[in-house]
């Protein structure tokens, strides 16, 4: 079993992740439609996509994970929703309602934390935009299994040194104060 990442809070990261077999294949409208995913992704866990750069057969990704926080039911709603939409979103909706109606505590409890475990984590928000993408382009494509090779990559673990480049620009993009 792999070792589990450690992506620390308050800093920004550069992830790369390859399309299987470094092939071409994605053509402008998917990767519109990786990129709307992309920002619904985002906002559904909490990481903030400072950049990103969409190549033939790879991305790069700029992202600032910033401090976990608790979120009250409407905000853990509103970010449900942001990621699920339809006949899923309905039947998650009805999961909740079905704990609130019959004051099932430990139920309330248990579905705020599966959802709460995939936000705020670096690899968690790079699982479920790889996973959803590969559905959605399976979905309309004759292609099977997964498009992308291996694990992504964070090339840059060390990022926010006091004055790499890659941190200026983190705080700069953040409206933070940079020291040079």
């Amino acid at each position: 079993m792999r070792a589990l990442r450690n992506f620390k809070s308050n800093r920004c990261y550069h992830l790369i992740s390859r399309i299987a077999n470094r092939a071409f294949f994605l053509t402008e409208e998917e990767r519109s439609r990786f990129v709307a995913r992309m920002w619904r992704v985002a906002e559904f866990s909490g990481i903030e996509v400072l950049a990103y750069c969409f190549m033939g057969n790879h991305l790069h990704l700029l992202v600032y994970l910033p401090e976990a926080r608790r979120l009250d039911d409407g905000e853990l709603f509103d970010r449900i929703a942001s990621l699920y939409q339809g006949v899923r979103l309905s039947e998650i909706r009805q999961e909740w309602d079905t704990c609130v109606r019959t004051g099932d505590e430990p139920g309330k409890q248990s579905f705020r934390e599966r959802f709460f475990r995939r936000m705020y984590d670096v690899s968690a928000f790079m699982k479920t935009l790889k996973q959803n993408s590969t559905m959605s382009y399976n979905c309309r494509s004759v292609h099977t299994g997964t498009m992308w090779e291996s694990r992504f990559r964070s090339r840059f673990p060390s990022v926010c040194r006091d004055h790499s480049p890659q941190r200026r620009y983190c705080l700069a993009a953040k409206g933070r104060k940079v020291l040079t």
